[in-house]
Parts: C-alpha cells; sequence; structure tokens
C-alpha cells in the first residue's frame, strides 16, 4: 500500500540518510526536532515504523540496545563496538548474497539476511591500548 509523503516523514527519511550513524529513534528525533520544533517522539517513531514497511529504511535490532534505524536500503550487514555501541556499515566482500552459502531448505523463500559483527570501534580500541 502505497502511502502518502507527508513531510515529515520525508525530513525524518533525509535526516537518516544524511547521519549514516544507524541513530536510534530518540536520536533522530532530536534531529527532526531542529528542523520540525513541534514533532513528536511519537511521530518520529510511527514513520520510522512506517518507512521500514515501505522498504525505504532497514530496522537494526542489536543484543543489549536500542533498535537503530539505517537509511541504506542497499544490500549490507554492520558491525557493532561491544563497548560504546557505535554501529557501522560493513560493505564489499564481507556482504553476501541473500542467501549466502547456507543451505535453505525446500520451499523458503528467503526475504532478508542480518549479520551483526562485534568488535571494538577504533576509538574505544585505542583507548584500550
Amino acid at each position: 500500500m502505497q502511502r502518502r509523503q507527508t513531510r515529515q516523514r520525508q525530513i525524518i527519511r533525509d535526516e537518516l540518510i544524511a547521519h549514516p550513524t544507524h541513530p536510534t529513534a530518540d536520536e533522530l528525533y532530536m534531529r527532526v526536532k531542529a528542523k520540525l520544533p513541534r514533532v513528536s517522539l511519537g511521530t518520529v517513531y510511527r514513520n520510522l515504523e512506517l518507512l521500514v514497511e515501505e522498504g525505504a529504511a532497514r530496522r537494526i535490532v542489536v543484543e543489549d540496545g536500542p533498535k537503530r534505524y539505517d537509511g541504506n536500503t542497499e544490500p549490507h550487514h554492520h558491525v557493532q563496538c561491544v563497548r560504546c555501541g557505535a554501529t557501522a556499515d560493513v560493505m564489499g566482500d564481507a556482504t553476501h548474497s541473500r542467501t549466502g552459502s547456507l543451505p535453505i531448505r525446500e520451499g523458503w523463500d528467503i526475504q532478508a539476511v542480518s549479520v551483526l559483527y562485534k568488535g571494538l570501534c577504533p576509538t574505544c580500541r585505542a583507548e584500550t591500548g
């Protein structure tokens, strides 16, 4: 179902794309509020979920943390720092095809693959010596 593109949803999507840091809804809310002072946190949450449903954004669910959102809908994976929680895209050779080399049971139609690598980001790595 194609929904009407509202100004709020467009600004939320633009901010999500402009900040490829995989923000939480709360983080994105603070950025959007600078452009739309009357926007509510609920509006940001609802529009993020609509963008995910429409395929215009991705939801990243990480262990022990809030959902993050990604404006990059191209196939790719993510890496997350186990210390500070920073999340980044993993592109190129680390990105596998939709089915990868996993044996898929007959009859399955794979819709998406999600891989989350965990490690230390460069900043946290430098701090831990």
